[in-house]
This record gives structure tokens, sequence and C-alpha cells, in this order.
């Protein structure tokens, strides 16, 4: 049986939501290399609980990002919507992608904001719209 319309987005949209969610994860628990990973050798204490606390920050709304979104397509409402779908495939792969290369290149730890602005808060904003017109017009 095969699947149609936006029925067959739904495997890549997950997985790749999930992908990203792994890459997240991994960052987070391993953060103090990759905090090595992005600072200067010789940085201070002080930079580098700034570049800590910055990363944490950042990783930290990554993760209400992917449980907005994981509430939205769990509940069904965006769940068949196509354009939401292709467009969480199109930045669940960028994000998964640019956090692979996060940690394999060294990048600078303010990287994981411009991750954050252009692969997840986004789709936040898009399911949080998705969330409040489907459940708004169920208010009796």
């Amino acid at each position: 049986m095969a699947l149609r319309g936006s029925a067959s987005l739904l495997p890549a949209r997950f997985m790749l939501l999930v992908a990203h969610f792994i890459m997240a994860v991994s960052i987070f628990w391993s953060r103090e290399r990759n905090l090595d990973n992005c600072l200067a050798a010789r940085a201070s204490s002080s930079d580098r609980t700034t570049k800590e606390n910055e990363m944490i920050a950042a990783l930290s709304l990554m993760m209400v990002a992917f449980a907005v979104e994981l509430v939205g397509f769990l509940s069904g409402a965006s769940m068949f919507s196509g354009a939401a779908s292709i467009l969480s495939i199109a930045l669940h792969a960028s994000g998964a992608i640019s956090l692979a290369f996060f940690v394999l290149e060294s990048m600078p730890c303010s990287s994981l904001w411009y991750i954050f602005g252009f692969c997840s808060a986004p789709l936040m904003l898009v399911e949080a719209l998705i969330l409040f017109t489907v459940f708004a017009r169920h208010v009796p």
C-alpha cells in the first residue's frame, strides 16, 4: 500500500525531527568537549562560563522548540499539513546537518544561535500558530 499526498511526508518528517533532536541532545550531553572545541586555548574562566551559559540557553530553547513541534505533530494538529511537513523536513534536515558540522568542524559557540534562529525557531512559531488556529476553533 503506497502512501499518498501529505501522508507520504510523515515518516520523513518524524525521522528528521528525531535526528535533529538527537544531535541537539548529544551536543548538550557532551557540552564540555564541545565547549573546549569552540573556545580558544587560553580562554579565561569567566569567558568559559559565559560561553557555557550561552550554549545551555541555545540548546534549551531548541528543546522547547522540539517540545512545541512534537505536541502539534503528535496531537494531529499539523500531522497532515503538507506545507508544514515540507517546511519541517527542510529545516530539520538543515538543523541536523548544521549541528553535525558544529561538532565536526569545531564551529564557534555563537553559531548555535544561528542554527536555532534559522532551523528551530521558525518551526516553533509555525507549529504554535497551527496549534492556536486548530484549537481556537474548537473552543465551545
